[in-house]
């Protein structure tokens, strides 16, 4: 088994019983570290609200924590990058990338005119690559869902806009999700009507050049921090004290977990040591990936 069916084996494991990675057959990983590899501008979209009733609108644990792993990875691989999110979700966004990558941009999505910021946006900053993890997608009804089949419009503001204009603006557009009701993860929509609970109603309409599915979304942060240190030829990936760091970091700022609406030390109802386990497991491929380099330099 190589490096890249060793990556996939270990991040499309269904934890959580989500259903969509049994669909998934070969991820196009070599594809998106070969494009990665000559970025130079990058926009990570992430953030996905939490109705907790009397407690308000919340940011989910699950999409902040991948998208500072991938903002991290990047940087250090002199990428610029900017990380795009809306009101409900910034604190804790502004949070987890101060913890791993503070000196990148956050942009918070006014929530009217979406369409025209999203322009300016793309002129100004050009960017060659739009990474969106974790973040609602609409579905073919026009209106995003959270994953018990949930209308969630009126805490959302609009990013699909930011994602269609990157594609007219031929910007290689990424998607990374667990359930299907992501943006961009449209590419997986007769998988995700078929697999996933509400699936027809709640699959995203929009299409990425690459989509990445896995058992919890924030593991493709990880994920691809790995493939960019093949590139780089050192080891991008957190520490365990700065994932445990991160997570305890941002449900202190007032993140839930989006399955159990609980502020706790979880992500997608898996407990901290189930996912630094996984995390462990990683930084292993990826040390082996990377021992034939370390013996050439």
């Amino acid at each position: 088994m190589n490096y890249y069916q060793q990556l996939q084996l270990l991040l499309c494991q269904d934890l959580g019983g989500r259903g969509l990675t049994s669909a998934v057959k070969a991820l196009p990983l070599a594809e998106v570290q070969r494009s990665l590899a000559g970025a130079k501008r990058a926009l990570i979209v992430t953030g996905f609200p939490v109705d907790c009733a009397e407690r308000g609108v919340r940011a989910e644990t699950d999409g902040p924590i991948g998208a500072a792993h991938l903002a991290a990875a990047l940087m250090r691989c002199g990428v610029q990058v900017k990380v795009v999110t809306d009101a409900p979700n910034a604190v804790v966004v502004k949070a987890a990338l101060a913890q791993r990558a503070p000196e990148a941009d956050l942009i918070v999505m006014p929530a009217t005119d979406s369409a025209a910021f999203s322009a300016q946006l793309l002129q100004t900053f050009a960017p060659t690559h739009l990474i969106a993890i974790e973040r609602p997608g609409k579905a073919a009804d026009g209106h995003y869902h959270n994953m018990r089949g949930e209308v969630i419009d009126r805490m959302v503001t609009d990013t699909d806009t930011l994602f269609a204009q990157a594609k007219v603006a031929q910007v290689t557009t990424i998607a990374v999700g667990d359930g299907g009701n992501e943006l961009g993860m449209g590419s997986y929509a007769d998988a995700i009507a078929r697999l996933v609970p509400h699936g027809e109603k709640v699959c995203a309409a929009l299409v990425s050049d690459h989509t990445l599915v896995s058992g919890v979304s924030n593991w493709w942060g990880w994920g691809i921090a790995s493939l960019l240190s093949l590139v780089a030829q050192k080891n991008l990936l957190p520490t365990d004290e700065q994932e445990a760091l991160l997570l305890e970091t941002i449900v202190l700022t007032g993140a839930v977990d989006g399955c159990t609406k609980c502020s706790a030390l979880t992500v997608d109802a898996l407990p901290m040591e189930r996912h630094i386990a996984l995390l462990r497991q990683l930084r292993a491929i990826t040390e082996a990936a990377l021992a034939p380099c370390r013996k050439g330099a």
